[in-house]
């Protein structure tokens, strides 16, 4: 029988690899002015301004260097993440930056992980799935096949859950 020392010391662990956003600094306007000065992060701002429509707003731009420079997302990241809110009708900077923070306490730090995650909780694919009798987290390959399927060949879901359908009967 473990001892309970043992068995805290075992949640510990687990708890202890889910990572946690660091804190928002506060960037004073001297910060702000240095950081817009430099190429990197000047480009980076100029992409979230196309982005959103909009002039950047000083709170805006905090939020921009804290996704960059506390959490770590490279310019292909943070142009996946606007890419990703934009396609869900999200522009708000709060919004975007609650996904931010939420794909890095998930472990995404590359834009393959940041897909991979997100495309498996993707309302469509989901129906798919109970369309299909399945319960559960899909697969890769389920993913795979459930995106070319609306997004390559680009089928309507009335067409995906007709032939869900006509599966599971000639399963059956």
């Amino acid at each position: 029988v473990p001892s309970p020392v043992s068995e805290k010391t075992t949640v510990a662990k687990e708890v202890s690899t889910v990572r946690t956003a660091p804190e928002k600094p506060s960037y004073s306007a001297d910060q702000l002015r240095t950081y817009k000065d430099k190429e990197e992060i000047s480009e980076m701002l100029c992409i979230s301004e196309q982005y959103l429509g909009k002039t950047l707003s000083p709170t805006d731009l905090r939020s921009i260097l804290y996704i960059h420079l506390e959490l770590g997302y490279s310019m292909e990241m943070l142009d996946a993440l606007m890419e990703y809110c934009l396609d869900r009708g999200k522009k708000e900077m709060r919004y975007i930056e609650k996904t931010a923070i939420g794909w890095y306490e998930q472990g995404f730090d590359t834009v393959k992980q940041a897909k991979a995650g997100v495309s498996k909780y993707d309302k469509t694919i989901y129906s798919v799935m109970k369309a299909l009798g399945k319960n559960g987290t899909p697969t890769a390959k389920e993913v795979d096949y459930i995106n070319k399927w609306t997004g390559s060949f680009g089928f309507t879901m009335d067409i995906i859950f007709e032939c869900c359908e006509r599966t599971v009967l000639a399963v059956d």
